[in-house]
């Protein structure tokens, strides 16, 4: 039985690393970099969703569903990403910082999917 097919697989699986991490930075690069960071506070997490509240810049109390795959403590305070155009558009700032990591973890797997792809052809041939 031939294993040339183990390096193939290796870097199919680079490219595939490679992709979903150019398009996931892609996707974090159109988020706003400009908005201002606040913090909030957590003040319900029954329901569907969680809910933070958070004083925008110019003082008004607002609040935003929170996602709901979020562990979020009732009265915890939170990270809070707000637009300086418009106050009421918010999110939190955990969030892409998860995305980020993941970004970097998705290239270093790729990167190590290369490395590997490269050893076996070597190993195999």
């Amino acid at each position: 039985m031939s294993l040339s097919f183990v390096p193939a697989a290796f870097l199919m699986g680079a490219v595939v690393l490679f992709a979903w991490a150019v398009h996931r930075r892609r996707t974090l690069a159109l988020l706003p970099q400009d908005w201002v960071s606040v913090t909030g506070t957590v003040i319900d997490v029954g329901g569907t969703a969680p809910r933070v509240e958070y004083a925008s810049p110019d003082g008004r109390k607002l609040r935003f569903p929170a996602p709901p795959a979020t562990s979020l403590t009732p009265g915890g305070e939170v990270a809070v990403l707000v637009d300086p155009r418009d106050p009421s558009r918010a999110r939190l700032a955990e969030i892409d910082a998860v995305a980020a990591r993941l970004i970097r973890t998705l290239f270093l797997l790729g990167a190590a999917s290369l490395v590997m792809a490269a050893v076996t052809a070597v190993a195999f041939a």
